[in-house]
């Protein structure tokens, strides 16, 4: 038999929580984001301040990151120090490159002190979601998102995977076509209630009272019925109270 060590301990623990997490999403047909944190700078700090200042440092970092994360979020670090997670339940992908975003500006301006020095982290974050698939367990989650590191790219960026990509597109396209039907919405409800009421002949009767009124008393009176049938029966106001006075003192 071969003893677990303590990395291997906490690296297996880690990856049950994350498992756990993942399931609970799936369950309950919420999404999954990952980021991966790339820390590949600590290696040219080492050079400049000292081994024995970068495990204070990644441990700084880790803590400080713990702070701001949301208490459902999950803060995974690996063996090597230089790729950190932060698995985000419940996040789709604009939430989540917005999460990585903010965690750069948090960075770009922040100084971590180590003794004498002031040191300030540039890193590069990978963003990666969950495709819903039964068979994209966390080990293929966490592998694809490490191979996001393996691009081309400077310091400070955010590294969409193509699902993240597709999955903004999707939910930019879902919000398009709600503000689109929002904004139908008016229109479609004064055409039903012309419809209706040419269908019970109530138009036909009240079209000559119609007639007789000024052309500001017509759009208060369709303001009226329009607000009048959006609401229950058993609040409305009786519409047409005002225009019909309105209708008097104009036939006066």
């Amino acid at each position: 038999m071969t003893a677990v060590t303590s990395p291997q301990r906490a690296e297996s623990h880690s990856q049950h929580v994350l498992q756990q997490a993942l399931s609970f999403c799936r369950r309950h047909k919420q999404p999954f984001a990952l980021l991966a944190i790339d820390l590949q700078e600590l290696k040219t700090l080492q050079a400049e301040i000292g081994e024995h200042y970068i495990a204070p440092l990644f441990a700084q970092f880790c803590q400080q990151l713990n702070n701001r994360k949301r208490c459902e979020d999950i803060l995974v670090t690996t063996r090597s120090n230089q790729v950190v997670f932060l698995a985000l339940p419940g996040t789709h992908a604009d939430g989540a490159d917005i999460a990585a975003g903010r965690l750069l500006d948090w960075l770009n301006q922040h100084e971590f002190r180590i003794d004498e020095f002031r040191v300030t982290l540039n890193v590069r974050i990978a963003v990666h979601v969950h495709s819903g698939a039964d068979d994209e367990g966390t080990g293929r989650l966490v592998n694809d998102t490490l191979k996001l590191l393996r691009q081309p790219a400077e310091r400070g960026q955010r590294i969409l995977s193509p699902q993240a990509q597709r999955q903004q597109s999707q939910q930019a396209q879902a919000q398009e076509d709600t503000q689109q039907n929002e904004a139908n919405q008016p229109q479609a409800l004064s055409d039903a209630l012309l419809a209706q009421a040419r269908k019970d002949g109530l138009l036909d009767t009240l079209t000559p009272f119609i007639n007789a009124l000024d052309e500001s008393a017509r759009l208060e009176l369709v303001d009226h019925l329009l607000d009048a049938s959006t609401r229950t029966t058993s609040t409305a106001k009786p519409y047409g109270f005002r225009a019909t006075n309105t209708a008097r003192r104009g036939a006066g």
